[in-house]
């Protein structure tokens, strides 16, 4: 643990990798830090995501997307393209969501969970889809596409898995406490 400081009731502390714990603290305020940490995962994540979409577009310039096209009659790559910036921008979505939320001091952690799972499959996708479009240059160790790949899955595991962030979600919507949906 790099910083341990009391606040109020509650110990914060940073632990290596900038990841914050929470000890002995009321459940809104645990909350209330697990939210910013997801949101702030999320937002990396989809950075990440951002960067690895521009440099396939980047890379793909000859055969970039022409506009105003029906689905019928765009190429694969075309569509993938789109697909791969609608799952970015929904992510996007649901990220801002969970910071208006917070800029307003509401509770987000239903939001914040939600955007975190949802950037974690955005990114992994997203860069998984490059790699794969790109071929063996998606790979070259020359770019930076080939790491991103390899860290998208690390958001997954900050902050508890998709799993867990699933199952927070489902307790929000449904209204099941932990013993009841575990």
């Amino acid at each position: 643990v790099a910083l341990a400081r009391p606040l109020g009731r509650a110990l914060l502390a940073a632990a290596a990798g900038g990841v914050c714990i929470v000890l002995g603290a009321p459940l809104h305020w645990t909350l209330a830090v697990t939210g910013a940490v997801a949101l702030g995962l999320a937002a990396s994540a989809l950075g990440v995501a951002r960067a690895a979409l521009e440099f396939l577009r980047e890379t793909v310039e000859p055969l970039r997307p022409r506009s105003g096209l029906p689905r019928s009659r765009m190429t694969n790559l075309e569509r993938e393209l789109a697909d791969l910036e609608a799952l970015h921008r929904s992510a996007w979505l649901l990220v801002l969501k969970a910071a208006w939320a917070a800029d307003q001091r509401r509770r987000n952690t239903l939001e914040a969970a939600m955007a975190k799972v949802r950037a974690g499959e955005a990114v992994v996708r997203i860069t998984q889809k490059a790699v794969e479009l790109l071929g063996p240059l998606g790979l070259s160790q020359e770019h930076l596409l080939e790491k991103w790949f390899r860290d998208a899955k690390v958001n997954d595991l900050y902050e508890g898995t998709g799993q867990i962030n699933r199952l927070i979600v489902a307790r929000q919507l449904l209204g099941y406490t932990r013993r009841q949906l575990s």
